[in-house]
């Protein structure tokens, strides 16, 4: 009988790890590592957006903005990132003093917003719009006016996957 409730006992042990294992794999939802695969969804969402956000308005626009406003809208940008990186992916970090916000945060953040701006600034060349701009702060202005809403959807598409 003594053996009968060792074994048992040992039985509803295992039972007891693998439903925590199906409970860590199915429903704690812990964000993944930052991969070439986020790079690509990044890639392919910047480009989409930028070629899409693309007009006149925006164009006028953007040629009229201040040192300030360019400024304001590249903190407005960082803020937007941050938070879709804080609500999106870092909320779900189980272990969060073993992974700290600023380490979790500087790839996602760089990547993201450096490939916006290489893919905006990329678009404006092939499309001709730096020599119409007519000159390079004005296609710089351009670039800072278009990946503001580029980079928010890179992001969110890099980020949404691990929802």
């Amino acid at each position: 009988m003594a053996k009968k409730n060792t074994a048992l006992i040992r039985d509803l042990g295992l039972i007891h790890k693998e439903i925590d294992h199906l409970y860590e794999a199915i429903l704690v939802r812990k964000p993944e590592h930052f991969s070439y695969r986020d790079v690509i969804n990044a890639v392919f969402a910047a480009s989409l957006f930028s070629v899409l956000i693309f007009n006149q308005l925006l164009f006028n626009a953007a040629l009229g903005l201040s040192t300030s406003q360019v400024l304001l809208i590249v903190v407005a940008t960082s803020i937007m990132l941050t938070l879709e990186i804080y609500f999106m992916s870092y909320v779900r970090v189980p272990q969060k003093s073993r992974r700290p916000f600023g380490q979790f945060w500087a790839k996602r953040f760089f990547t993201i917003y450096g490939v916006t701006l290489a893919i905006t600034i990329l678009l404006i060349h092939l499309y001709n719009l730096d020599a119409i701009a007519g000159s390079t702060a004005n296609a710089l202005r351009l670039a800072v006016a278009t990946s503001f809403p580029s980079s928010i959807a890179a992001g969110a598409t890099a980020l949404a996957r691990k929802l």
